[in-house]
């Protein structure tokens, strides 16, 4: 690594034509320049910055104003990475880049680096879909260079990507809980780990730009690398694509309830076994294979604009049903439960929510489709009142849509652990999963602006500008328009037909069911629906024009894999649940328990000792966890039976166990001139302004007294609720 006053980009800067003016920019670099800094987090406590301890509460680190300081920089020019200590510098850095070439510098999460930057420049301007989640940005001083986020383009973390690319986090890692300055001396290990995070970057968007032949054509998202080609093939058929333009919204009220009647996957937990540990010798779990992919692949979808209709239960085969309806009386028929609370645009005070789904109620009013309605229908008794409707008449997707899938779902499982196929791969795999969102994929797009005062904002869509964006559209579209929003709506719609199917069957000893698997307390045979899909499929690719027997690959040892079979996955021995998104398991084949918590690390297992029983309603997984976990080891203090007798570095590397402590991030745009080690051979001056401030935080298991009580319910009233919904709990 290069100080960077050695920065000379005349010596090697390669420029190409560029085909659209940016800035009077009449060339378009493509060189691969790469940005990423390191920063020191600390808090002013009696008048002193000091940095984050551990073993002190929540409360004193909230008391306490927190300031944030880059204390190096990196930046790359085609592979050969340079630094400097003071951000400032890196404005001289800038400013050797010629004026009249337009510059793109990938940053890995620019949302981090933009707050930093944002002490340096004024922006021209930013784009952002969401509030400090800076996607580009152009600063005025230098309109000519565009700072863009790798991340979006890959949706992988640094350090997954670097594995990916042969290039894995070094050993051993910086101290984020040392105060550093820019006078800080840095060990050249210390700067090999900084080097290591601009490394990576640079090789990633070099195969990103071997596959797109020049940077200024690599897309801005993953989603729009995937919506490039399915594009690229639907515009091969021009009655696709009048099609596609047909299925635009008639205005914006139609819109917004195709967007009401949308719901992402269906996640929740049986409250009869909620805080329970269950113990089988045969608990299992079920998995759908790519469950998007394979409805998008059998399903029929609205294929024709929606006009007001009568529904009609008989003709949901041929016709898609979009419908605003009221439920009266609404009470189980079954141990789970479908509608989602926060879906209703009306509910009576007398409904009784399990953990955000709606056990019953005097009234529920909410925007479905006739796959919802079909499902709540036997999941529930009720009165129904249809207060709105629409339909239109159903059809298999495009055939290139459908092709594609398929080709993506074979290069997914037959190169899976193939070494000379591994970026097709990761490729397909990463496209497979990207099909659905793009489906999804919002048609207008709320505006975002950035003050260059450090706040941001939000402005709504009016109905005019939806109506004005829709009528562009449609009557200007120059192909833009290549897939229907109402195709995400239904998409989901069925995959979660598919899994209230299989967990109908089911239903007394389902555990748990995350959007396409279900956790059961024994062996179910779920071949008829494996049978009846594969049908489906078959029939939809026949209609289409497709090889059905893309469908059914095999991967590198000649097992075939079908599309959308509901087979068995795992099997575990101890299963609990605490609700959606918050269960733990104990592996058969492993031994060991795994832990699923959102919004913490999977490493925070450790925190249960290997007891599954400490994992409950009381549990906090402490923001010093980890530090204490490696003390422990340290002094010999047993933890649990596994560890005994092995060094903390041997159980880190046996068990794969690394720091997976949840942060809490601070944005500052208002921090005050302070002093960094006041006192000793590295102070600091700063006056920055603005930045992130990071320390490790909490996360308590606690529970909401409403779901507390309807578990409790449930366990005390077991009898009267099974003769209710006129099941038997096989214990």
């Amino acid at each position: 690594m290069l100080h960077y006053s050695n920065f000379n980009p005349t010596a090697y800067t390669t420029y190409k034509a560029k085909r659209r003016s940016h800035h009077g920019c009449e060339l378009e670099s493509d060189d691969i320049l790469t940005f990423d800094i390191e920063v020191s987090s600390a808090w002013l406590v009696d008048g002193k910055l000091v940095p984050y301890t551990p073993h002190k509460s929540e409360e004193f680190w909230n008391m306490h104003p927190s300031f944030s300081l880059c204390y190096i920089w990196q930046f790359s020019y085609n592979g050969t990475v340079y630094f400097g200590r003071d951000l400032r510098e890196f404005v001289s850095v800038l400013s050797k880049l010629p004026n009249h070439i337009h510059f793109i510098i990938w940053v890995h999460n620019l949302a981090y680096e933009f707050e930093f930057l944002s002490n340096l420049f004024e922006w021209e301007s930013v784009f952002a879909r969401k509030a400090h989640s800076a996607m580009k940005a152009v600063p005025a001083m230098f309109p000519n260079i565009e700072f863009r986020c790798s991340y979006y383009l890959t949706r992988m973390s640094l350090a997954t990507w670097g594995n990916e690319l042969g290039l894995p986090k070094l050993v051993g890692d910086l101290d984020y809980n040392k105060l550093r300055t820019p006078n800080t001396p840095l060990t050249m290990t210390e700067l090999g780990y900084c080097a290591r995070d601009c490394e990576v970057v640079d090789a990633g968007i070099q195969k990103y730009r071997d596959k797109y032949k020049h940077v200024a054509d690599i897309p801005l998202t993953q989603t729009g690398e995937v919506r490039r080609e399915a594009k690229k093939r639907m515009r091969k058929s021009a009655s696709d694509m009048r099609w596609m333009v047909k299925l635009l919204p008639a205005d914006a009220i139609m819109y917004a309830k195709l967007k009401a009647a949308f719901a992402g996957g269906y996640t929740h937990a049986n409250a009869l076994y909620a805080c329970r540990t269950i113990r089988s010798k045969e608990g299992c779990a079920f998995d759908f294979a790519s469950s998007y992919p394979a409805v998008m692949c059998s399903e029929k979808f609205p294929a024709t604009p929606f006009f007001p209709d009568t529904f009609d239960e008989s003709k949901t085969d041929e016709r898609a049903y979009l419908m605003k309806v009221r439920f009266e009386c609404l009470e189980p028929l079954k141990f789970n439960h479908y509608i989602s609370s926060s879906k209703c645009v009306e509910l009576s005070d007398d409904a009784v929510i399990d953990n955000g789904r709606l056990i019953r109620a005097s009234v529920a009013t909410l925007w479905i489709t006739e796959v919802d309605y079909d499902i709540i229908k036997q999941a529930y008794e009720f009165e129904p009142h249809v207060l709105e409707c629409y339909s239109s008449r159903k059809a298999y997707l495009p055939r290139a849509i459908i092709q594609y899938v398929l080709e993506l779902y074979n290069n997914k499982t037959q190169y899976k652990g193939v070494p000379d196929k591994k970026e097709i791969y990761a490729v397909s795999k990463q496209f497979i999963n990207s099909m659905f969102g793009m489906s999804v994929t919002d048609l207008i797009q709320d505006d975002v602006f950035y003050d260059n005062a450090g706040c941001w904002e939000v402005a709504k869509k009016t109905v005019a500008d939806v109506n004005e964006y829709l009528d562009d559209l449609r009557y200007n579209n120059r192909n833009r328009t290549f897939m229907a929003y109402q195709f995400g709506v239904w998409i989901t719609a069925y995959a979660r037909h598919n899994l209230w199917e299989c967990l109908l069957s089911c239903d007394k000893d389902a555990l748990y069911c995350d959007t396409d698997s279900i956790k059961v307390r024994r062996r179910y045979d779920f071949s008829w629906y494996n049978t009846k899909i594969q049908a489906k499929i078959v029939k939809c690719c026949n209609a289409r024009g497709v090889d059905p027997a893309l469908a059914n690959p095999t991967d590198k040892k000649g097992i075939h894999h079908p599309l959308g079979h509901f087979d068995e996955e795992d099997m575990w021995t101890e299963f609990k649940t605490l609700g959606a998104k918050r269960y733990c398991y104990r592996d058969a084949e492993d031994g060991q328990l795994h832990l699923t918590v959102s919004g913490i690390s999977k490493q925070a297992v450790i925190c249960l000792h290997d007891d599954i029983e400490n994992f409950n309603e009381e549990t906090v997984f402490d923001k010093d966890y980890f530090t204490d976990f490696k003390e422990a080891i340290d002094n010999g203090e047993h933890w649990c039976d596994q560890f005994d007798g092995l060094t903390f570095d041997e159980i880190c590397d046996k068990f794969g166990i690394k720091d997976g402590t949840k942060r809490m991030h601070v944005y500052r745009h208002d921090m005050e001139p302070i002093v960094w080690n006041e006192g000793e051979e590295d102070e600091f001056d700063s006056d920055y302004f603005q930045g992130i401030t990071i320390r490790p935080t909490s996360y308590s298991m606690s529970m909401s007294d409403e779901y507390l009580d309807v578990i409790e319910q449930f366990l005390l009233n077991e009898d009267e609720h099974l003769a209710c919904i006129g099941k038997e709990l096989a214990m």
